[in-house]
């Protein structure tokens, strides 16, 4: 939602919010970086409705905060007042985020779609793992990590515009809010 005005950024997150606190599922387009290499922009999440207490370390978490949507892997679980709460972070970043609360938690990412792909988003391990520690540390390297996705992307692209029957859009093809990770 990076270009778009701020009470526009807060309708679209709002409607985001009651579209799977209603229905119990959305699918969300990505626009930050925070998630690379696993999730970068242009990635498409799918979102499922589910209470903190269900969560497991190592699963993404997509929640609200100060009027804006972040996906961000679930590293632990607190208790607070009775309440359970998530500790996130984003992949590429070097601290976690301020506990997540029921109230801002929307649901769990059960899928990634990428152009002609549906990925599981799991936990880093390997190489995802090491590139992910070491955006952390760089910047340069979470420049690169960025251009690699966009060249994918682009290249997917190309390839449909090759092959125009081909479907990239495995749920359809309708308007779908953006997020930050």
């Amino acid at each position: 939602m990076s270009d778009l005005n701020p009470a526009t950024t807060s309708l679209a997150c709002g409607l985001a919010a009651e579209v799977i606190r209603r229905f119990g599922a959305v699918r969300l387009r990505v626009t930050g970086c925070s998630m690379l290499p696993l999730v970068g922009p242009g990635d498409v999440l799918v979102v499922h409705r589910r209470t903190a207490p269900d969560f497991a370390p190592g699963e993404i978490a997509v929640f609200t905060r100060h009027h804006r949507l972040f996906a961000h892997r679930v590293v632990g679980k607190i208790s607070t007042g009775g309440e359970c709460r998530l500790l996130t972070r984003g992949d590429t970043l070097p601290e976690n985020d301020p506990p997540v609360t029921s109230g801002e938690l929307l649901g769990l990412v059960t899928a990634i779609e990428r152009g002609l792909q549906r990925l599981h988003p799991h936990a880093p391990a390997g190489w995802t793992l090491l590139l992910a520690r070491f955006g952390r540390r760089s910047n340069v390297a979470l420049w690169a990590m960025a251009q690699w996705h966009g060249l994918r992307r682009h290249a997917q692209h190309r390839l449909l515009r090759i092959f125009p029957g081909i479907d990239a859009t495995p749920q359809g093809d309708g308007v779908i809010p953006e997020l930050s990770t």
